[in-house]
């Protein structure tokens, strides 16, 4: 079996779920808030790019049992590690069909003031 793999980088900070949710009483309802919003659209702009990037040699969004690699970089030791919105983006973004597909990951927490980001690999 052969495997396939893509590597690409998402420029941004990576933003947690479980401390970017704002509580919506009247509705009953969790929100993201504006900066993992934010983010979020980041991401989905640039997964455009990836796909075409990769269309000559990847069928998106990958359907395949998938092993996720992930380094996030941040500007400061502040956030937690936190790989659920880069998953949901990997969705969102067209890239991969669904984030339950992903079985196995490795996610990595590093800093880089200058430039945060999340490299990722993707191995199916």
């Amino acid at each position: 079996m052969m495997i396939q793999a893509i590597e690409f980088v998402i420029n941004g900070e990576p933003r947690s779920k479980a401390n970017n949710r704002i509580l919506l009483w009247k509705q009953k309802r969790i929100i993201k808030n504006k900066k993992a919003q934010d983010y979020m659209n980041n991401f989905i702009l640039q997964g455009a790019i990836i796909r075409n990037k990769y269309k000559d040699t990847v069928q998106f969004p990958i359907e395949s049992v998938t092993v996720l690699t992930a380094w996030l970089y941040y500007a400061s030791h502040r956030p937690d590690l936190d790989e659920s919105l880069v998953m949901d983006g990997l969705e969102k973004a067209g890239i991969i069909k669904n984030d339950r597909q992903i079985r196995e990951k490795h996610i990595y927490w590093k800093l880089d003031k200058e430039n945060p980001r999340a490299k990722i690999l993707l191995q199916w």
